[in-house]
């Protein structure tokens, strides 16, 4: 399988030294060399840090993959330009999202780029809540796109808050102001949605997934689970296929009405 990378040369070789077994992966200097990568040898995906190229490149390549039916994987450090690239990346293509440094795992980056996978719960959550996100102030936008995009999740929303440079109630008002719920809900649905993907496709036992979501034990992750979704973790599994768990975490995490800014 051909996989094209548009990265810094560093990320290039964690990428490589990751995806050992893919021996085809193709180092890109610029978007040319990723369209070529697409239409001559028919990359199945395609990896690029949202803030190495510019803009006008980014979609240039995203457009150029989904055409083509291939993977697109954002690999990249989670800084402001990169949420804001990210955010309106979302918009328009699916995206997954490995973070640099923080769940790039060889597993992690070889279910990310795999042909014909399914987006993981999160990735279709983040996807779409981008659009609201995106109306929050920078630094608080940052903060509640973390913990979609594989960031440790605060354990408790002051501490989302604050690292969106908000008070409490401020941040909550703004939250509510462009459609988003409150930010204790926020942090349910990051936890449930990554529990999702972290028992997607195995017999992982509920305290092994509580625990990998963040939990800090199976009978905190069985509460939300009933709490916001309605019913229990196993009868979600066998009710559930990912994307209508997600659009339920969507649905979960918005006002039923948009407030009036």
């Amino acid at each position: 399988m051909t996989v094209a990378a548009l990265l810094p040369i560093h990320s290039f070789r964690r990428l490589e030294s990751a995806l050992s077994r893919h021996s085809d992966l193709r180092y890109c200097a610029g978007a040319a060399d990723v369209l070529a990568a697409l239409a001559g040898r028919g990359a199945m995906a395609v990896v690029v840090d949202p803030v190495h190229v510019t803009e006008l490149a980014l979609f240039e390549v995203a457009d150029a993959a989904a055409r083509q039916g291939s993977v697109l994987v954002a690999y990249a450090s989670l800084d402001q330009l990169t949420v804001r690239r990210l955010l309106e990346l979302n918009e328009r293509h699916q995206v997954e999202v490995v973070i640099r440094g923080v769940d790039d795992e060889a597993v992690v980056l070889a279910r990310a780029i795999e042909p014909g996978s399914s987006l993981s719960a999160t990735s279709i959550v983040r996807q779409r809540l981008s659009p609201m996100i995106r109306d929050l102030p920078v630094s608080l936008g940052t903060a509640v796109l973390g913990p979609f995009c594989g960031l440790l999740i605060p354990r408790h929303a002051a501490d989302l808050l604050s690292a969106g440079d908000q008070s409490r109630r401020t941040g909550e008002r703004l939250l509510l102001r462009v459609g988003l719920g409150s930010s204790t809900r926020l942090l349910k649905c990051a936890r449930l949605a990554r529990a999702w993907d972290a028992a997607r496709g195995s017999r992982t036992n509920e305290t092994s997934v509580a625990e990998r979501a963040g939990y800090g034990s199976k009978r905190m992750l069985l509460e939300d689970f009933h709490q916001v979704v309605g019913t229990s973790f196993r009868r979600a599994r066998e009710r559930f296929r990912t994307p209508e768990f997600a659009e339920t975490l969507v649905r979960a995490a918005c006002r039923r009405t948009r407030a009036t800014k």
